[in-house]
């Protein structure tokens, strides 16, 4: 799904089922008109059986982190410090769990 807000404005949502049946579920709200794009809302969303793998996501509700807003969730419960991830990069990490 892709919804422009404005000429460089847009929200771009999308899910990737994969072979194992784990879903990749993404989310971007975002400004072109920047160098680098300027990214205001983000979520990479990848779990399976309704079971969080993990989490990217730029929501504010860990301050005391380093890299605050930006965090990962892991599928334990831990939230760590964690930059904006590319997606090439969550599909990566994926790729890795997937060969295991």
């Amino acid at each position: 799904m892709e919804d422009v807000r404005t000429l460089h404005e847009g929200f771009f949502k999308a899910r990737m089922i994969f072979f194992d049946n784990s879903v990749l579920s993404f989310r971007e709200y975002v400004n072109s008109n920047f160098e680098p794009i300027e990214r205001y809302t983000y979520s990479f969303h990848y779990f399976k059986n309704e079971q969080l793998i993990f989490r990217y996501d730029n929501t504010p509700h860990f301050p005391q982190l380093k890299t605050f807003p930006h965090h990962k969730h892991l599928s334990d419960g831990t939230v760590i410090e964690s930059d904006y991830p590319e997606l090439k990069n969550v599909l990566n990490e994926i790729e890795t769990i997937l060969i295991q």
